[in-house]
């Protein structure tokens, strides 16, 4: 009898935890809580594993607790590939993965292995979060698997036992790279020989000079410490890699519907907070590096572009032109903007010059031999006038033509010299801010006075309005370009255009 309860014992306790497994797979555990398990590939040192701490730092909070992400750091759950086909199975919650490993899986993801595709990180960040992103997602979605978010470990640069100041350095160099047809590509068609290795073995094989170089971000070489056998880095932002954060089906189906933004949302600021953990981790490893005797180099970024782009054009052609497209549309989206203003612009000073060419002209005229009681022609060059001097004075600030007074920078260099640079252009956008604000004021009281011209007979709002005009394109340019210029400053980036 003792037996027979002990079995019932034994069946019951079985068939409870059964019940509660399914219960824990279809949604919230025991406690209430969603967990997830976030499998990554770097150390719990890095600025990738702080990206994600703010990850689920950020959904906790977003969730009020009722999502909990645990971090599983240095691979213990795999390497990229692993947990890219783990989330695919349902075995792995949650991973990040760069999008070179990405695009084994979704082909037309090679699009961001070109070379040299982005000027700026700004340029990069409104490619992945606008059309392309989108494209992406769609995509893994099928094979199912949902990006809910973009890490990166940004621009990569090559580090290597001899220096590389010119592109004739590049002959001969024994270089590592991912096993990507295009990043061998790029290195093959500057002379060197590119040799495909697992990133676990780069330092080895560096030492041992079974390569003479590697790529990757100035962060990864101290925190690799690959400055212990190679002492020259340098700058030439030939790639930039994405790091997508992607669930599993499984994982995705147990955040119910009304949390699903939010959970999504949360990410995806998280993934903001690791873009600027690595610009702070870059500007210190670049610090510590010289400090240890790593020497950086400049190189001719047009003369790389202008020897590899043509060379890969091959490639290009098997790439989708809906992704290619989606690319070049996020990267003039800025541009395309300022573009707009700038026409407008170019018009009102074409518009301006001509008018006051011709009422100069006719004025001349009339005064010399038609002598007719015409007043207002003076009163129309001066308007014209106005207009065209406040708006060449933006074009001289945007051109950098403008008088300028540069003896301290000129001396400077460096971090500093950017900083002052940066603080000065600050100062001109509060400028400009401050009088476009305060030029409402002033078109208020002439409307509100009806005070017209004494010539023409126009309200005066039309010659105070050139100063709302001017400084309205003054305040968004300037403003545009302090953000490039803080962007550059913090990315590390070197002669990239504005």
């Amino acid at each position: 009898m003792k037996k027979k309860f002990g079995a019932l014992i034994i069946i019951m306790s079985l068939l409870t935890s059964s019940l509660l497994a399914g219960c824990q797979a279809g949604g919230a555990s025991a406690d209430g809580v969603i967990h997830l398990k976030f499998g990554i590939v770097n150390s719990d040192t890095t600025n990738y594993y702080k990206g994600c701490v703010a990850i689920a730092d950020e959904v906790r909070e977003a969730t009020n607790g009722k999502i909990d992400i645990k971090i599983y750091p240095s691979g213990q759950l795999g390497n990229e590939r692993d947990l890219y086909e783990g989330a695919q199975l349902g075995s792995i919650d949650m991973f990040y993965a760069a999008n070179a490993v990405m695009s084994s899986f979704i082909p037309e993801m090679k699009v961001l292995d070109q070379p040299f595709l982005f000027e700026n990180a700004e340029e990069a960040h409104n490619v992945i979060d606008g059309e392309l992103g989108e494209l992406i997602a769609k995509k893994a979605e099928v094979q199912g698997i949902h990006v809910v978010g973009w890490m990166e470990s940004g621009f990569r640069n090559v580090f290597s036992n001899r220096p590389v100041e010119t592109i004739d350095d590049f002959s001969g160099l024994k270089i590592r790279t991912m096993e990507n047809s295009m990043h061998m590509a790029l290195f093959n068609n500057l002379g060197a020989m590119a040799t495909p290795m697992a990133s676990g073995d780069v330092f080895t094989g560096l030492q041992q000079k079974t390569i003479d170089a590697a790529e990757n971000s100035i962060s990864d070489v101290l925190a690799n410490k690959f400055y212990e056998v190679t002492k020259n880095i340098t700058y030439t932002n030939h790639l930039f890699v994405f790091m997508g954060v992607g669930l599993s089906d499984k994982a995705w189906d147990k955040i119910p519907d009304d949390l699903k933004e939010t959970f999504t949302e949360a990410v995806k600021r998280g993934c903001d907070k690791q873009r600027q953990y690595l610009v702070e981790a870059n500007e210190e490893a670049e610090t510590k590096l010289k400090e240890l005797g790593v020497t950086f180099y400049e190189i001719d970024k047009d003369e790389l572009k202008a020897k590899v782009v043509p060379a890969m054009e091959s490639y290009k052609s098997s790439l989708p032109q809906e992704w290619l497209d989606a690319i070049e549309r996020g990267e003039e989206r800025l541009k395309k903007a300022l573009g707009y203003f700038q026409k407008i612009e170019n018009g009102v000073l074409i518009g301006t010059f001509i008018i006051m060419v011709i009422a100069s002209f006719v004025q001349v005229l009339n005064r010399n031999i038609f002598h007719l009681g015409i007043s207002w022609l003076e009163e129309l060059s001066r308007y014209c006038m106005i207009y065209m001097a406040l708006l060449a004075a933006e074009i001289g600030l945007r051109d950098g033509t403008q008088i300028a007074v540069t003896a301290l920078t000129d001396k400077l260099k460096g971090t500093f010299k950017n900083v002052v640079e940066i603080i000065a252009k600050a100062v001109v956008c509060a400028f400009a801010v401050t009088v476009f604000v305060t030029s409402f004021k002033l078109l208020w009281m002439q409307s509100v006075s009806n005070q017209v011209s004494p010539g023409l007979g126009l309200p005066m709002i039309v010659p105070y309005f050139a100063i709302t005009f001017s400084f309205a394109i003054i305040s968004i340019v300037q403003v545009s370009t302090l953000v490039n210029m803080v962007i550059k400053l913090f990315t590390g980036e070197k002669e990239a255009s504005v």
